[in-house]
């Protein structure tokens, strides 16, 4: 007979230990991952919430050409500021008012933040100044570790270089809230540095080539030569009488009243000047398209297509009546609604004084520094590529090659000015004798490896 009362008289206290250490480890292993589970989900949201702000920021900065902060330094950063090497020392709070259709998880000390300034708000979402990386401030910890960005390749805000081509000729306006007018069918550039009046604003073509603005109005002279006199240069200038043929003065060097240098004004140049406020110069030199370099081999050769690009041989071993005629044909005024033209002295000298205007580029024009000289004062002593100084974002208006422009050797039309030095030349009387006020001259058809050009580009004046 079976006793089934004695089988049904429960758990054995050994199994009730072994079933209840069971129970605890059941639940402290679900305990752990609801936990891991929930700070997961946090740092993913954190994650989410930048993607989203990276693509709100770059649509904004395409759009306004300056980043969404608020213009107050944060400086609770002493977490996030060892994370990217890459980083200055200035962090700002990103303005999310501005930023359109924005939904966030995380950053809700914002709106005080804005009222108030105060570093001790940690609930922020932040940039940094140089290389645009989004941080949240209070962080997210995450097994045993606090995570305040994105993995470092997803961090960084990929801004756009170039706006859209302009659709139609029309203003532009930079963060200064200074203006300049944009040609149909360019491109201005977004990067810092290149897209504010003040430093040289840089556009291209939809085929690359590269102008500065020189904005006209800005410049005291207006758009007019100009005699750069200066006692510690060997060749420091005069301006004279004026010369009743080209309605010009003539421009001299003061040691030397006989070497001197008149140009009319051409009637197109001056009133898009003047209608528009400025005008465009070659950001580099005349370049070769392609790796062909022009030897002596070249002279009468003006097959070569020209470019307005960094790292391109310089076109050289070019007369100045073929420079002219190349600079003009680079651009049809019907198809491409704008105007080129060799270099004037109006538009060279202009340049110079828009650059002089900036503090830190006083005295440079009949300084030379920093152009390619002489190895003895600076450069190399051989021809560079375009684009081997800048200033203002204009290269090589200082050495490199000397460059023909539109400007006649007084009483001689056969010879003209050309201008700026070339990687050759040295100190005279111990003085650098070849800035870029330096005016030199050549007969027109004289082609030498140290003789290059720049082009200029006006917007016409419909009529």
């Amino acid at each position: 007979m079976i006793n089934l009362k004695n089988n049904q008289k429960g758990i054995s206290l050994v199994t009730l230990v072994i079933a209840i250490a069971i129970m605890l480890i059941i639940t402290s292993t679900l305990i752990y991952n609801i936990s891991t589970g929930s700070d997961i989900r946090a740092l993913n949201n954190m994650y989410n919430d930048i993607t989203k702000l990276k693509d709100k920021i770059d649509l904004y900065y395409a759009t306004h050409h300056t980043l969404p902060i608020i213009q107050a330094n944060y400086e609770n950063i002493n977490n996030i500021k060892e994370i990217n090497p890459n980083d200055n020392d200035k962090y700002y709070v990103i303005d999310l008012e501005v930023l359109e259709g924005l939904n966030l998880t995380y950053g809700k000390d914002y709106a005080s933040y804005k009222e108030g300034h105060s570093n001790s708000l940690i609930d922020l979402y932040i940039i940094n100044e140089t290389s645009h990386s989004i941080y949240y401030v209070k962080g997210i910890k995450f097994d045993d570790k606090t995570y305040y960005t994105q993995p470092e390749e997803n961090t960084k805000v990929t801004l756009p270089e170039w706006s859209d081509t302009y659709e139609n000729t029309r203003e532009y306006v930079d963060e200064d809230g200074k203006k300049a007018i944009i040609p149909k069918g360019f491109s201005v550039s977004l990067k810092q540095g290149e897209n504010r009046i003040i430093d040289g604003l840089v556009v291209k073509d939809q085929k690359g080539n590269e102008f500065v603005w020189i904005p006209v109005a800005w410049v005291k002279s207006g758009y007019n030569r100009t005699a750069f006199a200066d006692d510690n240069w060997t060749y420091s200038q005069s301006q004279g009488d004026l010369d009743e043929e080209t309605s010009s003065y003539i421009i001299g060097r003061t040691s030397d009243m006989d070497y001197a240098f008149v140009e009319s004004i051409l009637e197109e140049e001056k009133k898009s000047v003047e209608k528009y406020g400025g005008y465009y110069i070659g950001r580099y030199e005349a370049g070769i398209d392609g790796n062909s370099v022009r030897t002596a081999d070249d002279m009468g050769n003006t097959t070569d297509e020209i470019v307005i690009k960094k790292g391109k041989n310089v076109y050289n071993y070019i007369s100045q009546v073929e420079a002219k005629e190349k600079a003009e044909s680079f651009y049809d005024k019907e198809t491409d609604g704008v105007i080129s033209k060799l270099c004037s002295s109006y538009a060279w000298d202009t340049a110079l004084n828009f650059i002089d205007l900036k503090e830190e580029n006083k005295g440079w024009i009949t300084s030379g520094t920093g152009g390619n000289y002489k190895q003895e004062v600076g450069g190399t002593g051989v021809l560079q590529k375009t684009g081997y100084h800048s200033i203002n974002n204009i290269y090589d208006m200082a050495g490199n090659v000397y460059e023909w422009t539109t400007e006649d050797y007084y009483g001689n039309t056969t010879v003209v000015s050309n201008r700026g030095g070339y990687y050759a030349s040295d100190l005279v009387n111990g003085k650098l004798a070849s800035p870029a006020a330096l005016r030199s001259y050549n007969d027109k058809t004289y082609r030498a490896i140290g003789n290059g050009f720049r082009i200029t580009v006006f917007i016409p004046v419909e009529k």
